[in-house]
């Protein structure tokens, strides 16, 4: 089990092999291969080997994972420097923001809703237009019931992952799209402060890429 905390599957599958034959030797020089004590000990082993396998794959996964939500929020940071170097308003560091979230994570659309004094969210960017049948939703009343304005009130996330999940809760959304894909509102926040709201879309074509929306916290959005 140390063996697949600290180290890789191929390490841990040696580990492994060598405690199985271990296990099946000592049999020999104790004098009791087959018998009853000896088989207890031998399944307790495999049984140990099998979890630590498991938990060095687990692990290995979860260290990719990490690696590649990293090197994304690096390359979305990196890009966003230097896209704002030329902002000289808040529309343009959403607009550059955008710009660059869409390049970088392969979304289809974006848009930054910013909460106004008025507790109304209104659409500060929009990449990714295909139409008018959005635009009920370019000014969101921070008290309506709306999934945009309960997600910025309680600044939680909120994902819908096919395009029949986004109609069942916008059905003015109701054949704008012309192809699936999921939906994730992200609250903009800052210690007790609300800034507004991001939503962006996805093609929903692999779960990889639409995994990619749940790493946009780490950009400390």
């Amino acid at each position: 089990m140390l063996t697949a905390i600290n180290a890789d599957v191929r390490r841990t599958a040696n580990v492994v092999a060598l405690a199985v034959v271990a296990s099946v030797a000592s049999g020999t020089w104790n004098d009791n291969l087959g018998e009853r004590d000896w088989a207890i000990r031998f399944a307790t082993c495999v049984l140990i080997c099998a979890l630590a396998l498991i938990a060095a794959d687990a692990n290995h996964r979860r260290s990719e994972r990490l690696a590649r939500t990293t090197a994304l929020a690096q390359r979305v940071l990196d890009a966003l420097a230097i896209e704002l170097t030329g902002a000289r308003t808040v529309k343009d560091a959403a607009e550059g923001f955008l710009g660059q979230a869409m390049g970088t994570l392969g979304a289809k659309s974006a848009m930054v809703l910013s909460l106004d004094a008025d507790d109304v969210l209104r659409t500060l960017s929009w990449h990714g237009r295909v139409g008018g049948g959005a635009d009920h939703y370019q000014e969101v009343p921070l008290s309506s019931d709306l999934p945009g304005a309960v997600a910025t009130r309680e600044r939680t996330d909120m994902h819908f992952r096919s395009l029949d999940e986004i109609v069942m809760s916008f059905p003015e959304l109701s054949g704008y799209y012309s192809t699936d894909r999921s939906l994730h509102l992200h609250a903009l926040h800052r210690d007790d402060t609300t800034y507004g709201l991001l939503a962006i879309t996805f093609p929903r074509i692999s779960s990889r890429r639409t995994r990619t929306a749940f790493s946009i916290r780490s950009l400390g959005l």
